[in-house]
């Protein structure tokens, strides 16, 4: 995939989240990753190495684990000292997400659709062409701000505050674990994280 390629699917993105309904964004990310999905599938990327490595799915594991135990140290503080950001996140989780009229079972499922496709579409594709160009330092952080960027589609600083700096860990955990492992360490973090955050283990 070509960096203007990546570039077209990151607008793309972004015009889908300023147009979706409140509490509807899950849904119509959905229908975009799903898209996503199948054009990846048919043009035979490899999404998910197989066999699966044990090790890189407990790096997974682990990774998200500990952004979701960081996240609840970090955000309260972080919230009180940035008033707009508390602000952004009463409104954003507390009801245009986590608030979705549609049924818990169903939102996981829509959640874990959207999780696969913006890692295929920014730790897959997009790190992938921008690995081809830079160093792998600077092709992380270059997906981290291109994946924060489209976050601003919320019209909120914070969700593309939080993609940026997770971001950046999913994107080292797609390079460390880039030969044996496919897309699987990075999603199961990005799940951990998303769901655990969302409604396992939710802040405030």
């Amino acid at each position: 995939m070509s960096v203007v390629a990546t570039l077209l699917v990151s607008v793309v993105w972004t015009v889908v989240l300023l147009l979706a309904p409140a509490g509807a964004a899950v849904v119509w990310l959905a229908g975009l990753s799903a898209l996503v999905l199948v054009i990846t599938l048919l043009g035979r990327w490899p999404i998910i190495a197989r066999p699966i490595a044990v090790e890189v799915v407990a790096l997974g594991v682990i990774i998200g684990v500990v952004t979701l135990a960081l996240t609840h140290v970090i955000a309260p503080p972080v919230l009180h000292a940035i008033p707009a950001w508390s602000v952004e996140f009463a409104a954003l989780y507390g009801g245009e997400v986590a608030g979705t009229p549609l049924p818990l079972a169903l939102t996981l499922a829509l959640t874990c659709v959207v999780i696969v496709g913006e890692e295929v579409v920014w730790r897959g594709l997009a790190l992938s062409a921008l690995r081809q160009r830079m160093p792998e330092g600077l092709a992380i952080g270059a997906s981290a701000v291109l994946y924060a960027a489209c976050q601003l589609g919320f019209r909120r600083t914070l969700p593309a505050a939080a993609a940026l700096v997770l971001g950046l860990v999913w994107g080292w955990l797609r390079v460390i674990a880039w030969r044996g492992g496919g897309l699987t360490a990075p999603i199961v973090a990005h799940a951990i994280w998303t769901l655990g955050v969302l409604w396992w283990w939710p802040l405030g």
